[in-house]
Order: C-alpha cells, then sequence, then structure tokens
C-alpha cells in the first residue's frame, strides 16, 4: 500500500482514478483479502469497541500525509450520512459483521470541487456562496450495496466518491485512504433516494457531520508486514 501511496505522491490524483489497473493494485487487493480483524490484535473488548451510548470509535493504524488506515466500529444501526471523499481513493474492508453503503456518482466533478473550495475558504455565508451550497450537486444515484464480512468496496476520486454506510448488527469497518482524510463535506439526502437505480438527485451540501472518538494504537508491528 505504501508503493501505491507513493506513486499518488508522484503522480498526483489523475493515478487514483485509475488505481485498480496500476501494478501493485493486485497485492494491495490480497493483502486486503488475507487480513482479519484477529490479525489486530486489538486490546479492547467488545462491549466498549460497540457501546452504542458513546460516539463511534475509530482505531488509527496508520496517519501519514499520503496513506491512512485505521478500523471504525459501529453499533447497530450506527453509521455515517452521506459525505465525500475529496480526490481520494477509499478501500473498504469489512472485518466483522455487515455494512449497507449508499453511493452516488457526482455528474459535474469541477462543481463538486467549486463546492469544496468555498468551504475551505471560509465563504459559506457569502450570500452567491450560500445559494450554491444550497442548490448543491446532481448526482447519479448507484444504490445501496451490502458489505458482509471478508468484502471489500473500493471508490476514487471519480467513482463512488460519494456515499453513507449504516451497520446491520456490530460492524468493524476498516478504511484505506490514498490520500491520508484531512477533512469531508457531508450532504442532506433528499428522502426518494433509492427509490430506483440510477435516477439523478440533488445533494445540499451541509456544514456539520457525524463526528467519532479516535483512539491512538501501536501497531508498529502490523504496520512492518504491509
Amino acid at each position: 500500500m505504501r508503493n501505491m501511496a507513493s506513486q499518488y505522491a508522484k503522480k498526483g490524483v489523475p493515478y487514483l482514478e485509475n488505481i485498480e489497473s496500476c501494478s501493485h493494485f493486485p497485492k494491495f487487493k490480497e493483502a486486503l483479502d488475507n487480513l482479519k480483524l484477529a490479525d489486530l490484535n486489538i486490546p479492547y473488548d467488545r462491549k466498549y469497541l460497540y457501546n452504542p451510548d458513546e460516539p463511534l470509535k475509530y482505531l488509527k493504524i496508520l496517519d501519514e500525509e499520503n496513506l491512512g488506515m485505521g478500523v471504525f466500529f459501529f453499533p447497530d444501526g450506527k453509521g455515517f450520512h452521506a459525505h465525500d471523499h475529496p480526490n481520494m481513493f477509499v478501500a473498504t474492508k469489512i472485518l466483522d459483521g455487515t455494512l449497507l453503503s449508499h453511493s452516488y456518482n457526482p455528474l459535474d466533478i469541477e462543481r463538486q470541487k467549486y463546492l469544496h473550495k468555498i468551504i475551505a475558504e471560509g465563504r459559506e455565508n457569502e450570500p452567491e456562496c450560500a445559494k450554491d451550497l444550497e442548490e448543491g450537486l446532481l448526482v447519479d444515484d448507484l444504490g445501496t450495496k451490502e458489505i458482509k464480512t471478508g468484502q471489500t468496496g473500493y471508490l476514487t476520486p471519480v467513482d463512488r466518491n460519494v456515499h453513507s454506510v449504516k451497520a446491520v448488527g456490530e460492524c468493524a469497518m476498516l478504511d484505506v485512504f490514498i490520500p491520508n482524510y484531512s477533512h469531508r463535506h457531508f450532504y442532506s439526502v433528499p428522502k426518494n433516494a433509492g427509490e430506483k437505480k440510477d435516477q439523478v438527485l440533488r445533494l445540499k451540501m451541509k456544514l456539520k457531520g457525524t463526528t467519532f472518538n479516535s483512539i491512538q494504537l501501536n501497531y508498529e508491528e502490523f504496520k512492518n508486514k504491509n
């Protein structure tokens, strides 16, 4: 995975748009396919990790500029509202349980970048910018996919970059980020989302979203293996 992060550092976002065809991807995929929750030797019990009365737990494994990795532990029915992954590749491996992932493809990538820029520059209260944020982003609704223990899903800067996730029962979700996650944007989803496949929806950008606990762990042995 560090080879892929190094290639991104050299080639930029275009590399991520076609990352599944790169020479390093098969080895990366094989490593994820073989990874199991027990391999991480997580020093916390299930009752603590999946406590529904506390914020979501996130166990950080890698935290580098161009590579991030960690595990989210979702209690039953918990997850994240629709959010994006600006100029990123993300691999999601379900280590335990089942996850519902509802994905969207923005129809205008440049407009998505423009909305990101408004927020990054703190211009959301300017009348024209506020109007653009309210109008939001047109997306192709790709529907919901069920990802079970042992399965992996992928998103890129141009494919499935916006999604929501929800656990069915207790669920441990490993995410690998290239580059590392520095910020995200949340969206309001119309009530008719998911009524039919490939329908066009308008998602309105929000300025606040779900928060979670971040727990720093020492995974030097695991990192050296990968």
